[in-house]
């Protein structure tokens, strides 16, 4: 069924509400509300496809967090950082508890009326840690990536050419930020978050009333903006409620530790450097990664703090 409805498509024997898409060697599907679902998971779901003359619709619970040959997984590294386009600082971590303060990056462009994020609602909680928010930090807005209030993440350019390419319903999108440990100088590189992809869809598609649920949506945009939100599956994915550290400090970087790098089964990175870059690293092996996060036994909260 499923190669003859690729060649229907092809051959333009039917009329379909989405184009076909080729990347990375991999067919997807892009809906006309912007949904990227891949081609190549459909033959799980057969059973929940259904085609009428003119139409094709399918259903919103694509695929289960079971794991398996077709998972994909990449690690993105989101939160504040010392970089200028970072904040020029961290994130807070206790960590003798895991407990944090997730502080997002500055937003950089105009947003809509009324959807702006202040830095200064983190305040207290930043007092709670017993350290005060950076006076340069108190006028400005944060741009909320991922943010866990509405379990969504959004991006641009690159990095969205690489999630579109790489990942749809049921893979893995893993978040990791460099914290400051309230008990030393170190910083504390850690998973804050994850998601279990449920969807992703253009920024530009997402209806006026959810326009707050996401940072890049939050934006004021041209009509044919590329800006991904990727959009999370409750009850498997969220903020953490304990960070899960992974990184230390060597050859000149923060990398993932070889006993955890070794325990993943590798990324796509050479030894598992962690420091921003362009391309989002990518797990050798899903799976394996699935297996060592739930041994942690997650605690999820839908919330950013």
């Amino acid at each position: 069924m499923l190669l003859k409805f690729a060649r229907a498509i092809i051959a333009n024997t039917i009329y379909l509400p989405f184009e076909l898409l080729v990347l990375s060697s991999t067919f997807r599907l892009m809906t006309a509300d912007g949904l990227f679902i891949p081609l190549l998971i459909l033959h799980r779901l057969e059973s929940q496809i259904e085609l009428d003359a003119c139409d094709c619709r399918f259903s919103s619970a694509v695929a289960l967090w079971e794991g398996g040959p077709l998972m994909n997984a990449l690690l993105c590294r989101v939160g504040a950082d010392q970089s200028l386009n970072g904040g020029s600082w961290n994130g807070l971590v206790d960590s003798k508890t895991g407990k944090f303060v997730y502080v997002a990056i500055p937003e950089g462009r105009q947003v809509h009326a009324g959807l702006e994020k202040p830095y200064s609602a983190l305040a207290p909680l930043i007092s709670d840690y017993g350290r005060d928010l950076p006076h340069h930090l108190h006028p400005r807005h944060m741009h909320l990536y991922p943010d866990f209030d509405y379990l969504t993440y959004g991006d641009q350019g690159e990095r969205a050419k690489q999630l579109r390419a790489n990942l749809g319903a049921g893979d893995l999108l893993v978040f990791y930020a460099g914290l400051t440990d309230i008990h030393a100088k170190a910083l504390v590189y850690a998973i804050i978050g994850l998601y279990v992809i449920e969807n992703i869809m253009l920024a530009t598609g997402l209806p006026l009333a959810a326009r707050h649920t996401n940072a890049h949506s939050r934006r004021i945009l041209q009509p044919d903006a590329q800006d991904l939100i990727v959009r999370g599956r409750p009850g498997v994915s969220g903020r953490l409620e304990r960070c899960q550290p992974i990184g230390d400090y060597r050859e000149k970087a923060y990398r993932v530790r070889p006993d955890i790098l070794e325990e993943w089964g590798g990324l796509s990175v050479k030894n598992g450097y962690l420091q921003r870059s362009a391309r989002l690293p990518q797990f050798l092996d899903p799976e394996r990664f699935q297996r060592w996060f739930n041994r942690r036994n997650p605690v999820w909260l839908q919330t950013n703090n």
